[in-house]
């Protein structure tokens, strides 16, 4: 589903929830499958394509709300309220961009807690005094300022979704080369399993570093502790190690990557070419 087809669905949930007076009808969500999504090959190319149009729409409209901000001083009641009129106008398009890229950025990382779904969707809601025609008795003084300062934010945000995934995977193939190096200068030779293909849309998933050590089973558990003493699990590198023992790695080490090819990897930042 491209970027016009997902605006026209979000214009067809809204006339049908006005059309129904007394009853919000149930939106129908139309999950993002696009072909343009192509994980395989990685996300930050293919989401430019998507996210590119949403940043250049929300652009137009904050510049256009920011342009007009200062006519809403004017001196004339009629010309302040038809310039917040203007406004809200913007304001329901910008919205348009922000629910698409809410549904993309839920698809790709869904929240893992109320609290993460209630910031994600916060970040979407915008609101404007109506103008005129307005049922308001009187006028209402609002922060334009505030709205278009949040806008930029929202855009600055929006603009690094495609950067998520790759620096996801950075985390992972730096922790993992110095989990590989540290065995490497204990003797031991060990290879990683690579995260799946789905470590590209769902950040968790790159959290979680598979290594198969080939030591006998008496040796196993100590070098086990020793490890997760050197390499513990916090904040700041909110790793899961499995490790496994093995009594040696096939010559066809295809889903295996050794310390050395690790070591292109993290070279060349084509982390892409990690992913089994």
């Amino acid at each position: 589903m491209d970027f016009d087809e997902l605006f026209n669905v979000r214009r067809l949930e809204r006339s049908a929830t006005k059309g129904r007076r007394g009853a919000k009808a149930a939106p129908t969500r139309v999950p993002i499958s696009s072909p343009i999504l192509s994980i395989e090959r990685g996300l930050i190319s293919p989401l430019k394509l998507i996210v590119e149009p949403l940043i250049a729409e929300m652009q137009r409209v904050a510049k256009d709300i920011d342009a007009i901000v200062p006519h809403t001083m004017a001196r004339s009641t009629t010309l302040r309220m038809c310039v917040c009129r203007t406004i809200h106008s913007e304001v329901e398009l910008f919205k348009q961009a922000a629910e698409v890229a809410y549904d993309l950025e839920r698809e790709l990382y869904p929240p893992e807690n109320n609290i993460e779904s209630v910031i994600m969707a916060a970040r979407k809601e915008y609101d404007a005094p109506l103008g005129y025609p307005s049922k308001e008795p009187k006028e209402i003084r609002f922060d334009y300022y505030g709205l278009v300062a949040k806008m930029a934010r929202h855009i600055e945000w929006l603009s690094e979704l495609p950067n998520r995934a790759v620096w996801a995977l950075g985390r992972w193939t730096q922790r993992t080369y110095n989990i590989l190096r540290y065995l490497e200068r204990h003797g031991i030779e060990a290879c990683v399993v690579p995260p799946p293909v789905q470590a590209l849309r769902f950040e968790r998933l790159s959290n979680v570093i598979d290594v198969r050590l080939k030591v006998s089973v008496g040796d196993f558990d100590i070098e086990c502790s020793k490890l997760r003493k050197s390499f513990p699990r916090d904040t700041e590198w909110p790793f899961i190690v499995r490790l496994t023992p093995v009594d040696g790695f096939p010559e066809d080490q295809k889903r295996l990557l050794t310390l050395s090819r690790l070591r292109e990897i993290a070279g060349g930042a084509n982390f892409s070419t990690i992913i089994a």
